[in-house]
């Protein structure tokens, strides 16, 4: 994603009656002043910022916690309002910033597919690093991206504001089958189950291609994906030591934890010897000869 243009300044507009035209007759006409009175006055509703956490499990002993995926709720009035604010957002970033909102899985999937196919068939020593971070939106500061909002993207100060007051004062609380727990402030991280939290997090690390010159990276939400190329293996190595250094550092500036457990690393078109590649933070990272990427 390339920098927007400095003289359109992205912003946030009061919402046309038309666009809510699906709605109930009744309630579209309060939603929208509703919305617009919101957006005049910069200011997120507190009612519209509760989430709630609920479990699901995936597999395995029930009684591990760490077997269940947590699913936050928001309010259906909180997802309708983000929905057409993001909406906005992404209408202005396409047309000014060449961005592309319809970007799919497959799509990113079939890039990163086609590089690593394009040099292997050209017999290009190719090692590929798909990097996993912890509970990425969770670990987002606000602050910092509120930064990028205004410096990176030039988003107007009166939106600046707004996501301002979205981000503060939002509440929590997790709900199991057998208890409730008490209403905590979330004081990091992205609101999940709103379209604009994939939004959010995109401009957030939109400065991570500029991190490894010598290799590209491809990103898809939180999906990192690292491919380096050399004309022998002690280069390719050295490249993908480095180019993963820069990385780490580059996560921990903007406070996001890779998990050194779950990042693994293929080799395509490798004659002996297979490279002996370190470490993130002293742990060896684990080679495979496939990898599922892009899973929610």
């Amino acid at each position: 994603m390339k920098r927007i243009n400095r003289n359109k300044a992205t912003d946030i507009y009061k919402i046309k009656p038309t666009i809510m035209k699906d709605l109930s007759p009744f309630l579209a006409p309060i939603l929208t002043a509703m919305f617009n009175r919101a957006i005049d006055n910069q200011e997120y509703p507190n009612p519209l910022k509760l989430t709630k956490v609920i479990e699901l499990y995936k597999s395995g002993d029930k009684t591990d916690p760490a077997n269940y995926r947590p699913i936050s709720l928001l309010p259906i009035i909180a997802k309708l309002l983000d929905t057409l604010i993001n909406n906005q957002i992404m209408q202005h970033l396409t047309k000014h910033n060449n961005t592309r909102p319809n970007s799919s899985t497959t799509l990113a999937l079939q890039t990163i597919i086609d590089n690593i196919h394009q040099h292997t068939s050209r017999r290009h020593r190719t090692l590929v690093i798909y990097i996993d971070l912890s509970k990425a939106y969770d670990t987002v500061e606000h602050k910092k991206l509120l930064d990028k909002l205004q410096h990176d993207f030039n988003f107007a100060p009166s939106t600046v504001q707004f996501f301002k007051s979205y981000f503060q004062n939002r509440m929590q609380t997790t709900h199991t089958q057998f208890a409730q727990s008490q209403l905590r402030t979330i004081t990091h991280g992205i609101p999940q189950g709103s379209t604009l939290s994939t939004t959010f997090f995109l401009l957030y690390i939109n400065d991570i291609a500029q991190t490894t010159p010598e290799a590209p990276v491809y990103t898809y939400a939180d999906d990192t994906t690292l491919i380096i190329t050399a004309s022998d293996t002690s280069t390719m190595q050295a490249k993908a030591q480095n180019a993963l250094h820069k990385l780490i550092q580059y996560f921990h500036r903007n406070n996001l934890v890779p998990n050194a457990s779950k990042t693994i690393f293929s080799v395509s078109y490798l004659p002996n010897p297979t490279p002996k590649f370190t470490s993130i933070e002293k742990q060896q990272l684990k080679q495979t000869s496939s990898a599922k990427l892009l899973e929610s």
